[in-house]
């Protein structure tokens, strides 16, 4: 197998740069969604058990979406420090 050129790994690095925009996006876009929906307001003011295991849910929910996030985040910097590295694209 041929080692990529310059040109190749330009390539790969801008489209992990344009991932790691995109998931910058989602991000912020959940955070500011879980900022509107905090457990109190899921629940309401009185909130019942099924109101309770509702919003539990819910959080557990976003919690899981964070890191997830945070996990292709991380990779994604991961392949982005590995691109500097001088035998990069050399099989």
């Amino acid at each position: 197998m041929k080692a990529l050129n310059a040109k190749m790994i330009r390539q790969l690095e801008a489209q992990l740069m344009a991932q790691r925009a995109s998931m910058l996006e989602a991000v912020r876009a959940e955070l500011l969604r879980g900022d509107q929906l905090s457990y109190a307001i899921i629940a309401g003011e009185v909130p019942d058990v099924g109101d309770q295991a509702t919003a539990a849910l819910m959080i557990d929910f976003d919690n899981e979406i964070a890191r997830r996030h945070g996990e292709a985040m991380q990779a994604i910097d991961n392949a982005l420090a590995r691109i500097k590295e001088p035998y990069f694209g050399i099989c």
